[in-house]
C-alpha cells in the first residue's frame, strides 16, 4: 500500500446520503475495555508508557457500532484534498 502525502476533508452531509442495505437489519456492537497490561501496550504503541497515559486508557471503553450501508454520492466536490508535508525516508 502506497503512502499518500495528502488527506481528504469531507462534508459528509453535502457529499452524499447514507442508505441502509435492504434487509440488513443486523447491527454489530462491540464493547472493549483495557486491562492494565493492554493499556500499557497501547500506550507503548503511541510512544508513551507513563501513568498519566496508561491510567486514562485503562479507564476507557472502546465502543464500535457497525451496520451494512451504502453512500450515494451527490456532490463529489464536497471533499477537499490537502497536501501534507512529508519527511524524506519516512
Amino acid at each position: 500500500m502506497a503512502v499518500e502525502d495528502r488527506v481528504g476533508v469531507c462534508d459528509l452531509g453535502a457529499f452524499g446520503k447514507w442508505r441502509e442495505w435492504p434487509g440488513a437489519e443486523d447491527v454489530e456492537i462491540s464493547i472493549q475495555s483495557f486491562t492494565a497490561d493492554e493499556a500499557q501496550g497501547r500506550a507503548a504503541e503511541g510512544g508513551e508508557e507513563d501513568a498519566r497515559t496508561v491510567r486514562p486508557l485503562q479507564l476507557s471503553v472502546l465502543l464500535r457500532v457497525s451496520s451494512a450501508s451504502d453512500m450515494a454520492v451527490e456532490r463529489a466536490d464536497a471533499i477537499r484534498w490537502i497536501s501534507i508535508p512529508t519527511r524524506e525516508g519516512v
